[in-house]
């Protein structure tokens, strides 16, 4: 009468278990070879749910890690401040010559601009920019300018032209990052060339040429946030700063950026860049022409820009 009050039991767990998520274990020694029977009431989706590893979903913005991106556009930079003296071992120290107020040169210029942006893995990015400005005027100088060993006297007509050709490289560091979010530590080289040309051609046609590049070595933080998969903002500042007998000076190139995914592989950009650098030379550089002298450069502007990134 026990058993079968037992078996009867057994049987109504059974079929709840067919219905229910509950795990019942029941032992009975009722059993053909004396051994107990066990009965299992767990339905076999829960016991694989449990089974399976857990696992965390990336959460980082997709906009933040791109493989590669070019960036081509151009720069609407304005707010000009460029003076240059130029020294002689002959002549002495030179004259400061402002090249927006005593040559006449427009305060603003257009131009092409390519930066390019690679992932070198998780935390690493390298970047590399490049970008050229020419600026000229045609004109009747109202003071004598000196350049270098010769002088221009006063009401000559001249034509001067003033390009500098700027390229960046940078190891970037993500040393601090989240899912919307990093920031980064920089090390590169700000190479400046300048190149100085002015001419008499109303009469002689006599000219005098000067030429400079400088690989300055800069530091850097940069960060960026991204407000949507689509829409990220960026931000990045480089410096350089030294004194030594022949050569003093600081650098500071500061660029704000927002870009914008349109499609899969291309997308927009608008930022705004600040430039400021300020060197005095006291005997010749790397093989250039300018012996001696101080140089201030300064400008700002907009960028506009088109992006392809992988």
């Amino acid at each position: 009468m026990t058993s079968a009050l037992l078996r009867c039991v057994l049987a109504c767990l059974t079929s709840l278990a067919g219905c229910g998520s509950v795990s019942v274990h029941y032992r009975t020694p009722d059993s053909i070879n004396g051994a107990p029977v066990t009965v299992h009431a767990a339905q076999a989706k829960g016991q694989a749910d449990r089974e399976a590893p857990a696992t965390k979903k990336n959460s980082r913005y997709k906009n933040l890690d791109r493989a590669m991106e070019i960036q081509v556009g151009t720069a609407l930079f304005a707010n000009f401040d460029t003076v240059l003296r130029l020294d002689s071992p002959i002549l002495g120290v030179g004259v400061p010559i402002d090249f927006e107020d005593d040559l006449g040169f427009e305060d603003r210029a257009n131009l092409f601009r390519l930066d390019l942006r690679y992932k070198l893995g998780r935390r690493h990015r390298f970047d590399i920019s490049s970008f050229s400005i020419t600026r000229r005027a045609n004109l009747k100088l109202e003071k004598d300018i000196q350049i270098g060993d010769q002088i221009f006297p006063i009401n000559l007509d001249v034509s001067v032209a003033l390009t500098t050709n700027i390229y960046k490289g940078a190891y970037r560091y993500l040393f601090a990052m989240g899912d919307g979010w990093d920031v980064s530590a920089s090390l590169g080289l700000h190479t400046f060339g300048l190149g100085l040309n002015i001419s008499e051609y109303a009469t002689t046609g006599r000219e005098s040429s000067e030429n400079l590049t400088l690989p300055l070595p800069v530091v850097g933080l940069g960060g960026n946030y991204a407000f949507s998969e689509s829409l990220r903002l960026g931000a990045s500042a480089e410096i350089f700063g030294i004194k030594i007998d022949t050569f003093k000076g600081y650098l500071v190139d500061i660029r704000l950026s927002l870009d914008w995914d349109i499609w899969d592989h291309v997308g927009a950009g608008i930022g705004w860049n600040g430039f400021v650098m300020d060197l005095e030379i006291k005997d010749e550089i790397l093989g250039g022409d300018l012996l001696r002298g101080n140089f201030v450069y300064k400008y700002q502007g907009l960028l506009v820009y088109l992006r392809i990134f992988f």
